[in-house]
This record gives structure tokens, sequence and C-alpha cells, in this order.
């Protein structure tokens, strides 16, 4: 199945009601659903320009669920850690129907990647926006590089 066959694809704007955007309620997303291979698939849109595009601070929204005064918006929408990296990368592709040319680490794909100081998946789940990029490659060439 491609892009072009599924018609229950998804975009969730994290950052709007958490992040502190204008107050729209997110749409309900059933992540058991959503996978490449069938049913709902869903994508992250950051609501750029209006929310600076920051996929780490959107998948922080997205597995936490916290306003910024602290109060649990949703508990049962709460998504993983590694949905949310699908969400913003093969889901993505998948969106665009560039699945098979970007969105995953393959031979034959571009070789588009952020290096992480540290797993999001593995940290404390309120430490995912503070995770430090140290290096961002584009087409298989070095664009940046922390110091």
């Amino acid at each position: 199945m491609n892009c072009t066959d599924n018609p229950e694809l998804k975009s969730l704007i994290p950052l709007f009601k958490v992040g502190g955007g204008l107050g729209v309620k997110p749409p309900k997303i059933n992540f058991e659903t959503a996978s490449s291979t069938g049913g709902q698939v869903t994508t992250v849109d950051s609501g750029d320009p209006i929310i600076a595009a920051d996929p780490l601070f959107g998948i922080w929204c997205a597995v936490n669920r916290k306003t910024r005064a602290g109060l649990l918006l949703g508990p049962r929408e709460r998504i993983t850690p590694m949905e949310g990296i699908r969400a913003y990368t093969i889901n993505g592709a998948y969106a665009s129907c560039e699945e098979n040319l970007k969105g995953s680490i393959e031979p034959g794909k571009l070789a588009d990647f952020a290096v992480l100081e540290e797993n999001p998946c593995e940290v404390d789940p309120w430490h995912i926006r503070d995770i430090r990029v140290q290096r961002t490659i584009i087409g298989g060439e070095t664009v940046y590089q922390a110091a």
C-alpha cells in the first residue's frame, strides 16, 4: 500500500494546544492503527510559520501532552517517543507519496538525518525537548555540526 491507496491519512498538530498555539483542539488519533501497512497513518504538522518547526519539541508535546501550567490534556491520546519519530519521518514521507525516496535510512534513499546527543526513546519523556542535535546530514553531506 502506498499513500495514494490510503484515505486514512491524518495530520496531528501537537503544538497548538500543548505548546501555546491558537487553541485549536488537535484531532483524536488512534495510534494503535497508525501504520504504513494499513489503517490510519499519522504525520505531524508544526503549524509553521505560526509556531517554529522544532521536531523534538513537537514530539515532546505529543508524548507528554501537558500545558505550560502542567495541566495534562487527553492522557489517553499521548503517544510514545517512537510513534512521534515515525510521525515526523517515515509517515511524513508517506503523506507526500515519497516513502520510497525518504523517511527512513535505507540503501537508495536520501541520506537526510540528524544525530542526537541522546535517544528520545530512552530518556525521561519530559527531557525530550532538551535533547541537542549534534549533527545534521542532508544528501549525505554534513550541514550542521555542534561545537
